[in-house]
């Protein structure tokens, strides 16, 4: 059996690097992550009388809270990815099914340095860029 889906243990070292081996984030310790993934699962079902969070904001937010815990041995992006759409669909946002974060996040795992917002690349555009590429993949059936 591979390492996809399975928590990572103490005896994991796991770091995010870039190609030439500097390391960029190192997750916080696996003890009391099951704990941890669990409030995330909570958040993200958004049903426990907390305060309201727009549903984009807790789709992003648990992309995030998914990446930076980094509980799988391998399998953590497509995790996050997934559970970021779900939050969106679960929501009522079905145009969500036609929205792809995979590139975006994919040029940041490749250049960590470029992760800073550079013109164009801010939410509003981001967003625009991401309802036409939306809007020809529908076209096209």
């Amino acid at each position: 059996m591979g390492a996809e889906g399975a928590f990572r243990g103490e005896e994991h070292t796991i770091t995010v690097a870039d190609g030439d081996g500097n390391i960029w984030f190192t997750p916080p310790p696996a003890r009391g992550l099951e704990d941890r993934v669990a409030a995330l699962l909570r958040f993200a079902d958004g049903r426990e009388g907390a305060d309201f969070v727009h549903p984009i904001v807790r789709a992003v937010l648990c992309h995030f809270w998914l990446a930076y815990e980094h509980p799988f041995r391998d399998g953590n992006g497509r995790v996050a990815r997934a559970l970021f759409y779900w939050c969106l669909l679960r929501h009522g946002y079905d145009l969500a099914e036609y929205l792809s974060i995979a590139p975006t996040t994919a040029r940041c795992a490749r250049n960590p340095v470029k992760r800073r917002p550079r013109e164009g690349a801010d939410g509003p555009s981001l967003v625009e860029r991401e309802g036409r590429a939306g809007r020809a993949r529908a076209a096209r059936g």
